[in-house]
């Protein structure tokens, strides 16, 4: 059992999270969120055999990669590279032992200073995406923790465009090809940010979290801007592929699923959340740091680093391969596959 002073700092934590400022805070007192949860959280785990296995699943493995953390008394001018130095080589090898092909999401500093890593991820088959110029706040100006200062704030759309423009031609001038898919540090952007993301020519961005709809993560037309907005409210340029998985991992960053563990729980939650699905391909989107793969790595978050975490990593992905038939696939790709055959806006709907 966890000693009564790390149980209390969790509980601050928690606390503060639900008081911390955020650009999404309005969907928090819109009565359609509240009603999609309690419909995503009654659903019947009860699943037939032959409906669960006959879905295939869209698997998304996703990391930000980025530079170290400045967490305890850090700063965003002072980060290190051990995540990307340590952690990298053996997140790449393990998907690549997975038969998996994911997306980066790759902060352009990082390309800058180390750009053999970046070179490495697209050499693998990775599809890199875009993560910021230098972890800058698209939401606003906020602290996420006491251990964590406050991150650069970019200060109207001008300013957002003319950056976002800058670190995706610093990533496709190393990489040399396109950059289509962008996720916001923190996975915090308001509407200004995401009019300024589709304005730099980005084709799908995965900032948004799926405990904001109430169902898994099926692409769509959303406006991440007001992320309870329907497609016939206004016809947003940015296709929408919300997270599923967290750094922890947990199974919806908030009510009513928790932490992913050994066991049938493991298997039921997935297998309630891919039946929210229903009328779409179920779509899991799965969201790693290269930092958590290294041993010992400091974190406020809780202690699951280096094999720990390979292990817990491993075992999600197996009850996955248990529940269902999986295809790997890149953001990009499975955003240009649904608009193609599904987006009412550009395709006829299948």
């Amino acid at each position: 059992m966890k000693p009564i002073g790390v149980r209390l700092r969790g509980v601050r934590r928690s606390l503060r999270a639900l008081t911390i400022w955020h650009p999404y805070g309005r969907a928090y007192v819109n009565l359609r969120w509240w009603q999609q949860l309690v419909r995503g959280a009654l659903i019947p785990t009860e699943i037939g055999k032959e409906r669960s296995s006959s879905r295939a699943i869209s698997l998304i493995v996703t990391c930000d990669l980025e530079l170290d953390p400045p967490w305890e008394g850090g700063s965003w001018d002072q980060r290190g590279l051990r995540g990307v130095i340590e952690g990298l080589p053996r997140l790449l090898n393990l998907l690549e032992a997975r038969e998996i092909r994911g997306t980066f999401f790759t902060e352009a500093l990082l390309a800058r200073l180390s750009p053999d890593s970046v070179l490495e991820v697209a050499r693998r088959g990775h599809e890199v995406g875009c993560h910021g110029l230098a972890h800058e706040s698209y939401g606003g100006s906020y602290r996420i923790d006491e251990t964590i200062p406050r991150p650069p704030t970019l200060q109207g759309r001008r300013e957002k465009e003319a950056t976002l423009r800058k670190a995706k031609e610093m990533l496709e001038e190393l990489v040399g090809v396109p950059i289509r898919s962008f996720r916001a540090p923190f996975l915090h952007i308001d509407a200004e940010s995401s009019a300024a993301v589709a304005n730099a020519g980005f084709l799908v961005d995965s900032s948004l979290q799926n405990h904001l709809f109430g169902y898994l993560s099926a692409p769509t037309h959303r406006d991440p801007g007001k992320p309870l907005a329907r497609s016939r409210d206004a016809v947003p340029r940015l296709i929408e592929v919300p997270v599923s998985v967290d750094p922890r991992p947990r199974l919806r960053s908030h009510h009513p699923y928790g932490s992913v563990e050994r066991g049938p729980r493991t298997r039921s939650v997935l297998e309630r959340i891919i039946a929210a699905s229903a009328g779409v391909a179920p779509t899991l989107v799965l969201l790693v740091h290269p930092w958590e793969f290294v041993e010992g790595f400091p974190s406020p978050f809780g202690q699951m680093r280096g094999t720990a975490r390979v292990e817990r990593f491993e075992q999600f992905l197996d009850v996955v391969g248990e529940i269902a038939p999986v295809r790997s696939i890149p953001m990009g790709t499975i955003a240009s596959e649904w608009e193609q055959s599904r987006c009412h806006l550009h395709a006829d709907p299948v």
